[in-house]
């Protein structure tokens, strides 16, 4: 027994069988990702980044079909380069917060809260080339995820500096009107 933990855990030996369903999803998705269809090329792409489901690791391979995605306006792809140009999710990518900030933008305008997230996180974090306060409390108004004690917190950003980020959420916000909810 304990001779084949260790070789499942080594990656030796799968007792896994994926279920039918999946496997009939994932040959949807390879099918829609070769024609093109944005959608599938994510779905296709992150099912590879991890592996499973009946198909193996390959992030590599994935980067492509994730990049595909993006390109073709796929927000959910756009969001997900983005965390891995940042650093947030392990990738094949080099950490880039210019290249972080563009996917994340894109996704951004299209009402991705995920995105918006990681652009306060890249712009909040002190040891980021990309630092910016008040960018970062700009980014948690705009996808309305602010709170007390964040980086939004006006006693510690200081009342100009937050008046600073509110106008700039507001400003932001007015040129691309999304579709965000309040959670």
């Amino acid at each position: 027994m304990a001779v084949i933990l260790v070789l499942q855990l080594a990656g030796c030996v799968s007792v896994y069988k994926p279920p039918k369903q999946s496997v009939a999803a994932l040959d949807q998705y390879l099918s829609g990702a070769v024609r093109g269809d944005a959608q599938s090329q994510n779905s296709f792409g992150r099912a590879l980044m991890v592996g499973g489901q009946g198909v193996g690791r390959d992030p590599l391979l994935a980067q492509r079909y994730l990049i595909a995605a993006a390109e073709r306006g796929s927000a959910s792809a756009q969001s997900y380069l983005a965390r891995e140009y940042f650093g947030e999710i392990p990738a094949p990518l080099a950490r880039d917060a210019a290249l972080g900030s563009y996917w994340a933008t894109r996704a951004a305008v299209q009402g991705d809260s995920e995105a918006m997230r990681a652009l306060s996180n890249c712009h909040g974090q002190v040891d980021s080339s990309a630092f910016d306060p008040i960018e970062s409390c700009k980014w948690l108004k705009v996808g309305y995820a602010a709170h007390a004690g964040g980086a939004c917190d006006p006693k510690k950003l200081g009342a100009e500096p937050f008046a600073e980020a509110q106008r700039r959420a507001v400003e932001w916000r007015n040129q691309n009107p999304i579709l965000v909810e309040k959670p």
